[in-house]
């Protein structure tokens, strides 16, 4: 778990266990949404929780990583639910952002989140990708969310 911002962190699967009660935690991996919510395939699209879960101080969401670019039908939803949760919590309390391996899901989220807040450089995504790896060195974005990124930046940015 490594501090990129005040009150925001980044990490993988264990850091989440190392968060205590206090803590507000995005999980950006489907192995949580499952888990919290008790399927085990998939939900059905019309679940009200299909995409995203809140509950209290944790924001569950439906992200898998994949080797083709995540669809904006299903990712702006994300985003900008993560982002009100972020600006919500951020000002009470640590935050977790954390995926599976810690690399590319919750890196993506944490670094589109801080260009949007002028946290770090953002004219693109390349650009801020750049200053965010000087903070996060785990950063790796997989295809799925870089293509993403890449290709719906200025989106993302008004979300």
């Amino acid at each position: 778990m490594i501090k990129v911002s005040e009150n925001l962190y980044v990490g993988n699967d264990t850091s989440c266990s190392m968060c205590d009660a206090e803590w507000a935690i995005v999980h950006a991996c489907k192995t949580c949404h499952q888990k919290f919510l008790r399927y085990k395939k998939a939900l059905p699209q019309n679940h009200p929780s299909y995409i995203v879960h809140l509950e209290k101080n944790h924001l569950f969401l439906n992200l898998v990583d994949m080797e083709k670019m995540f669809l904006p039908v299903f990712t702006h939803p994300i985003m900008k639910a993560t982002f009100e949760f972020l600006d919500e919590q951020i000002p009470q309390r640590k935050v977790l952002i954390h995926c599976n391996q810690g690399q590319s899901r919750s890196a993506g989220l944490a670094l589109a989140y801080m260009a949007k807040k002028n946290l770090i450089a953002n004219a693109d995504l390349k650009t801020a990708y750049v200053e965010f790896k000087k903070l996060y060195a785990p950063a790796q974005l997989g295809k799925g969310i870089g293509l993403y990124l890449g290709n719906f930046w200025a989106e993302v940015m008004a979300l």
